[in-house]
């Protein structure tokens, strides 16, 4: 029985306690019997035999409510538990992993575990808190490195090791392996230098400075540089972070992880292939020749959607600047009537047989539509991503 169903037999439950009640009273003539306990006569039996009927409503009632509470909990946490279950199953997690991350979630304080399955920024709260633990148990190095491959194994698994570039990163953890910053030191930041990721472990970052590059200073654990890079198709990112240990002969530095970072964003939306048919009609065209085509339907294929537009294939060419009315479906959310104008058309060949590929952009979407298709676009690419 889901909880809504609960919910309302609940409601039903205490309408019809109260309708017995209305129907044990109206035949007692109630004006009646008020009238005799208010006079200073009243029988002594018919008060007590009101005052008891009275509680024993009220201790009914009490306990209809608080077993429907009690109910409704339960299957709250039966679902609860049973959805946690399928994302143990999907993530395909081990007895031990499933352990640690109750204790990661016990430990960040994340009271609802199935969230940190639905947001990678719950994810890493968990995880800083659990580094910090773990630093505090002042264990030997294969003792960190063992406990740390669990969290990384845990990562990879929930398909956090790789973030699609429409998603921020939300902490350093999430800096791709080859990433290029520019590392910033001294008081005012002025001074820089190329570097390159080369590790990006739980609980550090690693990183190379450029060879060749002139006046390195020496980067004493505990001071505070800055890091700064670009992450393509997402934005700027400008990181302060504590050094932990730094080689000269290697260049090599590792930094503390952080969640705090300022970021610009680059562009707005971000695309992904994908393989998926459409149906478009013609609304408006530009061209003499296309206005004999205003109403007519096509059949075609979408090869890369993001939230702001698409492209598909056609076997004919539309001129740029038409409009179309578009319907596709993206998984089960269906999408009808979109309207979408012709930015770009491209001639392809696939085949031998003469393709045109159309770039295409939304006009007044919804913000709801909007956001299906970015989720959609995040879900695809993380569910690519934990193949890799």
């Amino acid at each position: 029985m889901s909880l809504c169903m609960m919910k309302k037999n609940h409601e039903t439950v205490i309408a019809l306690v109260v309708l017995l009640f209305l129907g044990i009273v109206k035949p007692l003539q109630a004006r009646s019997l008020l009238e005799q306990i208010n006079w200073k006569g009243a029988d002594t039996g018919i008060v007590i035999w009101m005052t008891i009927t009275c509680i024993t409503i009220f201790a009914v009632l009490m306990v209809f409510y608080l077993r429907m509470r009690l109910k409704i909990h339960q299957d709250k946490r039966e679902f609860s538990e049973s959805l946690l279950n399928d994302y143990f199953k999907k993530s395909e997690l081990t007895e031990h992993e499933i352990l640690r991350l109750r204790q990661i979630a016990a430990h960040g304080n994340i009271t609802d575990i199935n969230a940190i399955f639905q947001s990678i920024a719950i994810f890493e709260i968990g995880i800083e808190k659990e580094i910090e633990l773990l630093n505090g148990k002042k264990l030997s190095s294969k003792e960190m490195i063992d406990e740390c491959m669990i969290l990384s194994n845990i990562r990879k698994k929930l398909g956090y090791n790789y973030l699609p570039f429409e998603h921020p990163i939300v902490s350093t953890r999430n800096i791709e392996i080859g990433q290029k910053i520019s590392l910033l030191c001294g008081s005012n930041k002025s001074t820089s230098y190329r570097a390159l990721v080369i590790m990006n472990f739980e609980p550090y970052l690693r990183i190379q400075i450029e060879r060749g590059m002139e006046d390195v200073p020496a980067f004493h654990p505990g001071h505070q540089v800055a890091i700064a890079f670009a992450r393509q198709g997402d934005g700027l990112y400008a990181i302060e972070m504590r050094v932990l240990s730094f080689d000269k002969d290697s260049q090599i530095v590792e930094l503390q992880h952080t969640r705090e970072m300022k970021r610009n964003q680059l562009r707005q939306f971000v695309r992904i292939e994908v393989n998926l048919p459409l149906k478009i009609r013609i609304l408006q065209a530009v061209s003499d020749d296309d206005k004999l085509l205003v109403g007519k339907q096509f059949e075609g294929k979408i090869v890369d959607i993001s939230g702001g537009g698409l492209s598909f294939i056609l076997n004919r060419p539309l001129v740029p600047g038409g409009l179309i009315n578009i319907n596709f479906q993206l998984s089960t959310v269906a999408f009808n009537g979109q309207t979408g104008k012709i930015l770009k058309v491209s001639l392809i060949d696939v085949k031998s047989a003469s393709m045109y590929r159309h770039h295409v952009s939304f006009l007044d979407m919804d913000t709801p539509s909007r956001e299906k298709i970015i989720k959609f676009v995040f879900d695809k690419q993380r569910q690519l991503n934990q193949w890799r």
